[in-house]
């Protein structure tokens, strides 16, 4: 640790100051007022289970053959469809819709007015027309996934759209229809992923980043707010840009951008002598 200055006040000396001030936060935050158990106005399939110290809150649905482990919160307007897997200790906030096929693990948190699983966006041109490519596949969260409000993750037409263990999605994201996202990652608001994308472990896209569909991005990368990420990125990349580029190589030529006007003056002049 570094010398700390003393000062006439009480002090507590810790390595990493964020990190205490949210394990002090945990510590003073208020657990809900819920009064546990099954509201009598849920609406729960009689082939569906519901495990020891859930809470289903008013106005909740439950469909057929849907399973819900042990000391989960599901709160007031959620609908959970048939063939849904949720495990244990996670929080549904209200007005979330979970589809049918999805499965969620241990310790999530789904924030309000949240999809889960809605069809992916599949259509096939045909004559002038579309035809639409049926989506009979599921969504997969991990462990200790945290999703925001109004975000969207959807099905594929087969197999899984996965999200990895410990990744963390702001509000207003899209997740597109068999995207495959790795474990710890980080995505800001209005991120929009597009179908069929693999995504590594430990990535950050910050602000309405945009990646095309089935494009590889590497473990570790980091992409700067805006990016437009077309091709497939290696791990440990920093980018910037639209489309994406090194971040170096975007900073000089965003530091260009602004000269241009008069570099195209200069030009003129040198044509016309």
């Amino acid at each position: 640790l570094k010398k700390v200055k003393e000062k006439n006040i009480s002090t507590i000396i810790v390595n990493d100051p964020k990190i205490a001030f949210a394990e002090v936060l945990n510590i003073f935050e208020k657990e809900s007022n819920t009064n546990f158990g099954i509201d009598k106005t849920a609406i729960i399939n009689n082939k569906s289970l519901i495990g020891e110290n859930s809470h289903i809150g008013p106005q909740v649905f439950v469909g057929e053959n849907t399973k819900i482990g042990k000391n989960n919160l599901i709160f007031p307007g959620t609908i959970i469809l048939e063939n849904v897997e949720i495990g244990d200790n996670n929080i549904i906030h209200p007005n979330c819709v979970i589809y049918q096929n999805t499965k969620i693990k241990d310790h999530c948190v789904i924030n309000s007015n949240t999809v889960i699983g809605s069809e992916g966006f599949g259509f096939i041109p045909k004559n002038g027309q579309w035809i639409k490519m049926p989506q009979i596949g599921g969504v997969v969260l991990e462990n200790e996934v945290e999703i925001g409000t109004n975000c969207c993750i959807d099905r594929p037409a087969v197999g899984n759209t996965i999200i990895g263990e410990g990744t963390k999605i702001d509000n207003l994201v899209q997740i597109g229809h068999g995207v495959q996202i790795g474990k710890n990652c980080a995505f800001a608001s209005q991120v929009g992923i597009a179908g069929g994308a693999i995504i590594g472990d430990g990535v950050i896209l910050a602000g309405q980043v945009g990646v095309n569909n089935r494009v590889r991005v590497g473990n570790n990368v980091i992409a700067s707010s805006k990016c437009g990420i077309h091709c497939d990125i290696k791990d440990g990349e920093i980018i910037s840009g639209f489309p994406a580029m090194p971040n170096k190589s975007w900073l000089r030529s965003a530091a260009i951008f602004k000269k241009l006007p008069d570099l195209v003056k200069k030009l003129r002049q040198l044509d016309k002598q």
